[in-house]
């Protein structure tokens, strides 16, 4: 009985063994296949994202920016001049005289050896004053200055027994105001305020008395002040616009006085010296500055070194104290570099040709306070096709647009695209308006209005007209040894 249950058992184990076997043959995966060949994966490079954009998150919008001017060091906006026909031969110039000669606009008034003239629009030329005291004509005047509408003349000069004066004359009146005589010797400056109130002057220093700075009130020239003593030297002074304030220049820096407060006061330093370095081996020496042009606003001022770097402006923000140099390269001789402001707080810079190897140019520079740089550039204008070519005697007209005459510096031959232009700088607008021969322009002296300038040569005077009229040597018709030109109304 045992037996056979052990019989029965063993055939049941051994069919299920052979059970499971099959199953798990059944469940065996075949021999592996080859898969085909993939092409090799291509290596992925990172974008580079500019440096200055940061990402936001991908699904987030961004918001644009409030919109503000960018300006760049690259030239954003060039300009080619409109030419006229150029001329084939050299532009004629006529020579003035009392029967053939220019009617400008405005009067000039000018000094010949001591004298001061008029020129009048009719042609007539004409002592302006007769002063009193004089012998063989000789006024000794020395210098002028006149008043924004042209109605006030003040004058200094040397009396018959050598004693400075200065003289008030009423143009309108036609008659002297005043004559005040004043124990100063070398005056280096003379300067009308807004609104005629009182006339500054400037005097430099010797060995043994420093320069002063001084003042007379115009309705009443008993009234005088000594505002300050200069360093050694008064170099230049001018008043803030708008105001009744005077500054100057000397040794010591930049400074500011009130001449209502009159003598004994304090000046308050406006600006340190200028460092001048000789040369690379030599000792840092204090140089002076000379003031030139408020911009429109009357924040900015451009300044130049008497010493040292001759030609170099630099731009003075009188809020904050900043000065920075004009950037860029430029010429040491002439015609240099020229600026004018060519609108609120914008820099017109006249580049030569030659000082960057290019064409000739017009730089906008734009101040900007609250940046690194007082001075960023804008727009550039090409003013000529020639490197030789240079852009120089800058003004601004009321309108905004700026003048300029154009010549080659380098020959002593015409070349086609001298002339004089303007240029409107909001419009992007270049036009030429006349030919200009070639001449050796050391000044140039625009009218009010743009219809004509003065250009002055080491030994020849010249009126061109903007009108395409000819141009006319003018140097013998005004008279031997006329200097010290400005146009009046």
């Amino acid at each position: 009985m045992k037996n056979s249950l052990s019989n029965k058992h063993l055939s049941i184990a051994l069919y299920l063994l052979i059970l499971c076997l099959s199953l798990a043959a059944c469940a065996a995966p075949p021999p592996p296949t080859a898969l085909p060949t993939q092409p090799p994966q291509a290596t992925k490079t990172p974008f580079i994202l500019p440096p200055t954009w940061t990402p936001g998150p991908p699904t987030e919008t961004p918001i644009p920016p409030t919109p503000r001017p960018t300006w760049t060091a690259t030239p954003t906006n060039t300009t080619a001049p409109t030419m006229l026909p150029s001329p084939t031969a050299f532009p004629p110039v006529r020579i003035a005289s009392a029967d053939d000669h220019p009617v400008p606009n405005y009067s000039l008034l000018f000094l010949q050896l001591g004298v001061i003239r008029q020129w009048r629009p009719g042609g007539e030329v004409a002592d302006l004053i007769t002063l009193a005291g004089t012998t063989d004509r000789i006024d000794r005047v020395q210098m002028f200055d006149v008043s924004s509408g042209g109605a006030l003349v003040v004058l200094l000069r040397k009396n018959s027994i050598g004693q400075s004066e200065i003289v008030a004359y009423d143009r309108a009146a036609g008659a002297i105001r005043w004559t005040k005589t004043l124990p100063i010797e070398n005056v280096t400056a003379l300067e009308l305020s807004p609104e005629n109130l009182w006339i500054a002057y400037a005097e430099s220093g010797t060995e043994t008395k420093p320069g002063e700075v001084g003042v007379i009130l115009v309705e009443t020239p008993d009234q005088t002040a000594i505002l300050a003593e200069c360093a050694f030297s008064c170099a230049d002074l001018a008043w803030l616009p708008g105001t009744q304030t005077l500054i100057w220049s000397d040794e010591g820096g930049i400074w500011v006085g009130d001449p209502a407060i009159g003598p004994g006061q304090t000046p308050e330093l406006f600006l340190e010296p200028p460092v001048v370095v000789l040369n690379p081996g030599g000792n840092d020496v204090t140089g002076v500055y000379m003031l030139g042009a408020f911009s429109p606003t009357g924040r900015y001022m451009l300044l130049t070194k008497a010493d040292g770097q001759e030609g170099i402006p630099i731009v003075f923000d009188t809020q904050t104290g900043r000065v920075m140099e004009v950037p860029g390269p430029f010429l040491y001789t002439p015609p240099g570099l020229n600026v004018v402001w060519a609108g609120d707080d914008t820099l017109a810079v006249a580049r030569a040709g030659l000082a960057t190897d290019s064409r000739p140019s017009i730089e906008l520079w734009v101040t900007a306070p609250e940046a690194e740089a007082l001075l960023v550039l804008g727009n550039t204008f090409f003013v000529g096709n020639s490197p030789a070519q240079a852009p120089f005697a800058l003004a601004r007209l009321v309108d905004g647009r700026v003048r300029f005459a154009l010549l080659n510096f380098s020959t002593p031959r015409y070349s086609p695209g001298n002339g004089l232009y303007f240029l409107d700088q909001i419009g992007d607008d270049l036009l030429q308006l006349t030919d200009l021969p070639f001449l050796t322009v050391t000044q140039a002296l625009w009218t009010f209005d743009g219809s004509g300038v003065l250009l002055l040569t080491s030994r020849k005077a010249y009126y061109v007209p903007t009108s395409g009229a000819p141009i006319y040597e003018i140097d013998a018709f005004l008279g031997v040894g006329a200097c010290c030109y400005a146009w009046i109304p």
